[in-house]
């Protein structure tokens, strides 16, 4: 959760108070798996922020050029190419991004078909095995990002 949120809690605001939208995207050390190595030859490629990575591979095509340009396996892009996509939901940033991972849910078409408290629980119960973040979203939160992914895989067609 970022400052601005903590901020808003501070003075009384709930989760649903708060934006379901990031305003900027993250830097690509920010993706689970993705160390200065990796960055680099990303950066060599173009590609810096996980909204780049995601205009650079929405097809198979696209992901087979960038492996090809990068060395990287395909295999390994697509992995970064989902936990991207997961991280345009507010709120869930590289912490939540790996936490959904280990509890099953690798893409945002998998979380928009989840039901809430069955994944808040899961979610938990992970965190608690795995220690993947210092908290683990509230059922609420886990809420908000179903519906924001049913909202992208609506749009998305």
């Amino acid at each position: 959760m970022g400052r601005n949120a903590e901020s808003a809690r501070r003075f009384g605001a709930s989760d649903a108070d708060l934006p379901l939208r990031r305003l900027m995207p993250y830097g690509v050390r920010k993706i689970g798996g993705v160390g200065p190595a990796v960055a680099a030859k990303l950066a060599k490629a173009g590609i810096r922020t996980t909204d780049g990575l995601l205009a650079s591979c929405r097809d198979r095509r696209e992901r087979r050029l960038l492996s090809e340009r990068t060395g990287l396996p395909e295999r390994q892009i697509q992995k970064f190419v989902n936990r991207a996509d997961l991280m345009r939901i507010r709120g869930v940033g590289a912490d939540f991004a790996e936490l959904l991972v280990a509890s099953g849910v690798r893409t945002v078409r998998e979380l928009s078909r989840r039901r809430p408290l069955n994944l808040a629980l899961k979610v938990s119960a992970v965190n608690a095995e795995k220690k993947l973040s210092r908290r683990a979203p509230s059922a609420s939160m886990v809420e908000r990002w179903i519906a924001k992914a049913q909202e992208l895989k609506d749009a998305a067609g």
